[in-house]
């Protein structure tokens, strides 16, 4: 996996100054791609407090994206694991940070080490990391992102050629 796939979101937050300080950790694991669902705070008025939090990670708050729904902000990842200090009987699963890690190591082994996949589930894959399915000609989806264009033939539920899922994972950079 990635760093460059790994996306932080902040669901309603409220203090620009935590803000800033995610921006600031984010730098320093080498994360870049912050989303703000619904943020609570005036950005106007609560640039300087998060510049000042995010020493050396401007770039990070430069670059984030708003969004007005948490739904929104999720809606083309793939995987999506919510923290939080509170405890509440609606939570439905708990884990540790040591078993996230390995949820998140198990499903990108999965994606890593396919061997078998359709071209539709390709395609559902490439959607739920930023590919837009630009035309359909013949048989092949043309998926595009950042200018890239990849052809990914859908036969009905047919599995990809290995070597064709392969390729198609290394240029989408999902390998």
């Amino acid at each position: 996996m990635h760093l460059s796939n790994i996306i932080i979101v902040l669901s309603r937050p409220s203090e620009p100054g935590n803000t800033g300080a995610v921006c600031r950790v984010m730098k320093n694991l080498r994360l870049s791609r912050l989303r703000l669902a619904k943020p609570e705070f005036n950005f106007e008025k609560s640039d300087t407090v998060i510049r000042a939090r995010a020493v050396h990670a401007a770039d990070v708050w430069e670059s984030a994206e708003t969004f007005s729904s948490l739904s929104e902000a999720v809606a083309n990842c793939a995987i999506v694991i919510g923290t939080t200090q509170r405890r509440g009987q609606r939570r439905k699963q708990t884990m540790t940070p040591e078993e996230s890690y390995i949820c998140i190591d198990n499903t990108a082994y999965k994606v890593y080490n396919s061997t078998a996949m359709s071209g539709k589930d390709c395609v559902k894959l490439l959607k739920k990391h930023g590919w837009v399915l630009e035309r359909v000609r013949g048989s092949h989806h043309i998926m595009l992102k950042n200018g890239i264009a990849i052809p990914v033939p859908v036969h009905g539920s047919v599995d990809l050629a290995p070597g064709t899922l392969n390729s198609i994972l290394k240029k989408a950079g999902l390998k």
